[in-house]
């Protein structure tokens, strides 16, 4: 079993304060959601990104938050 991203352990921890019924999807050798929720009696397959900075974007951001001040 994997590790859990942040955006994973965020969605995980969402679904549980609004209390969605939520269910990890076994990973296997073909491309399927990360997620199943269950709101009402429809079933919603998720798939949840995280997005990370790169080194350019770090910088672009350093730059923005100096011209901010």
């Amino acid at each position: 079993m994997t590790d859990r991203t942040i955006s994973e352990q965020l969605f995980e921890s969402l679904c549980s304060a609004k209390a969605v019924s939520c269910r990890r999807i076994p990973a296997g050798p073909s491309k399927t959601p990360d997620y199943e929720i269950v709101l009402d009696v429809q079933r919603v397959a998720v798939e949840v990104k995280q997005l990370d900075e790169n080194d350019e974007d770090k910088r672009l951001n350093r730059v923005l938050d100096q011209r901010l001040m």
